[in-house]
């Protein structure tokens, strides 16, 4: 017997003579279908239903036995407080309901935590009903709902809700209804304070609030995410690029809501704005630029300025996506150079040499390469080459080459007439050195004995005379004597 009534269906039939009255037996029947009705629902319903007395659970459904882990059979001897966490929650929640039940109200409570059998407990949320509006003894009815998981998972949320790092707000008639703290300080409101405001708040004005509007909840209503990224206004006027996402709760009731994640992405977007605007003047450097300049990578061309296409005589995109080997004239040469790159690009290091290329109309000319990797960890991947078109210089440079052999050779040429000339030269001064000093011994010696004559003795005599009557300190004291000798028959 599970409690339920105490309705004996036997006991109505016998009573006041039922059995004699069509209409009294009709209605006993209609009791008893009414019973067995009541009966069916409280045997299956979803949400534990129990009838107590003061200090005594009376009845519950097999839904309530569950909930509470007590069989059917322990009915009535189960008080109320065994099922509570403890004997003073047991009093606050018989004083805050029985305030209301006393009054005939219906007592509601969002969660109330109870205790099961084996000392465990759950969450739940609690109706209550008096029988008898001020009369306890008459038993009151509860209806309990089990929302420990709801709960949770609610707990859960709101963990996810405090600790996103993007803005999440719950609009319903977009009304700001729940905003999580990324929220609040993305838009520099305090904790809760933009509940119940009108999201026109957030929009820099009344057009850019309905155009929003107008775009966003069509797509909605279909069941399909909206996607934007939209200039909004925080709480001191100061615009902000935010990314929007927004979901319906339930695309068939628009009424449930609308849930919104909002991303500032004001740094970002002047991040992008400044590399664009570098891309673009890096574009305009490259399409300027005096040398070709080209990336490679798996030996064909990505991109390519418009000098590169000039060098080899391409139209605007036509050195786009081309293999490097077709830019040399022979096999041989592209594998040289292949080679030569790939020893350089493997130590780490840039490569720079001359090669000999071939434009598109099969004319060649003599280029200086410049090639350096995007990542020197990756000596195969990705590179940027400049292309200077040397062909010019390298012609001046033979031409000068050529000058200078020329003029070594006439250097050479005219070095050995000088030195003929110098030779001539030496033999004529040695030739009159010899004929001074011949001249200079004739005038000082005797043509036939050969002996100094009597100009040297003058000029020795003079010399002697004037060294003695200087008085120098090497010949002071010194006497100067001069002898004569006639020798007869000298010459014959």
């Amino acid at each position: 017997m599970d409690g339920f009534s105490n309705l004996q269906l036997a006991d109505v039939a016998d009573a006041g003579g039922y059995g004699t009255d069509l209409a009294q037996l009709a209605d006993l029947s209609a009791l008893r279908r009414m019973v067995r009705e009541q009966r069916a629902v409280f045997e299956n319903a979803p949400v534990g239903i129990a009838v107590t007395q003061p200090d005594r659970i009376r009845s519950f459904n097999p839904r309530a036995g569950e909930m509470f882990g007590f069989a059917q059979d322990e009915v009535g001897s189960i008080a109320p407080a065994e099922v509570c966490v403890s004997p003073a929650d047991y009093e606050t929640l018989i004083r805050e309901a029985f305030a209301v039940l006393a009054g005939g109200g219906l007592f509601e409570k969002s969660e109330q935590q109870f205790r099961r059998r084996d000392g465990s407990s759950f969450w739940a949320r609690l109706r209550g009903c008096a029988v008898e509006p001020g009369n306890r003894d008459a038993g009151t009815i509860w209806i309990v709902e089990d929302v420990t998981e709801a709960r949770q998972a609610m707990s859960e949320v709101q963990a996810i809700m405090t600790n996103a790092s993007i803005g999440i707000m719950f609009t319903r008639n977009r009304v700001i209804r729940r905003a999580n703290p990324a929220f609040c300080q993305m838009f520099g409101y305090a904790e809760d304070e933009p509940l119940g405001m009108s999201t026109r708040v957030i929009y820099p004005d009344e057009t850019a609030y309905r155009q929003l509007g107008a775009e966003a909840y069509p797509q909605l209503a279909d069941g399909r995410p909206f996607t934007t990224s939209r200039t909004l206004v925080r709480k001191d006027g100061t615009p902000a690029w935010v990314q929007m996402i927004g979901y319906q709760v339930n695309a068939k009731d628009p009424d449930k809501g609308t849930i919104w994640m909002l991303e500032d992405r004001t740094r970002e977007r002047s991040d992008e704005q400044s590399l664009r605007e570098a891309l673009m003047e890096n574009r305009a450097i490259l399409d300027n630029a005096v040398l070709g300049i080209a990336v490679v990578e798996g030996g064909r061309t990505l991109h390519c300025n418009r000098k590169m296409e000039e060098l080899f005589g391409a139209p605007p995109g036509g050195m786009d996506g081309i293999a490097v080997r077709s830019l040399y004239p022979g096999h041989a040469s592209w594998k040289e150079a292949r080679e030569l790159s790939g020893r350089h690009f493997a130590q780490g290091q840039a490569h720079m040499a001359e090669h000999e290329m071939v434009r598109r109309d099969g004319s060649r000319f003599w280029a200086r390469l410049s090639g350096r990797l995007f990542d020197l960890a990756q000596a195969s991947g990705r590179s940027v080459w400049l292309v200077d078109d040397v062909t010019a210089q390298r012609e001046a440079a033979d031409a000068i080459l050529r000058a200078r052999d020329e003029l070594e050779v006439r250097v050479a040429e005219r070095t050995a007439e000088l030195a003929g000339a110098n030779a001539l030269l030496q033999e004529e001064i040695n030739e009159r050195r010899q004929a001074e000093a011949r001249v200079h011994h004739m005038a000082y010696h005797d043509s036939l004995t050969g002996l100094p004559n009597r100009a040297m003795l003058s000029e020795r005599l003079d010399a002697a005379m004037r060294v003695v009557a200087s008085g120098d300190a090497p010949q002071q004291g010194q006497q100067l004597a001069l002898m004569f000798i006639d020798l007869d028959r000298f010459k014959n």
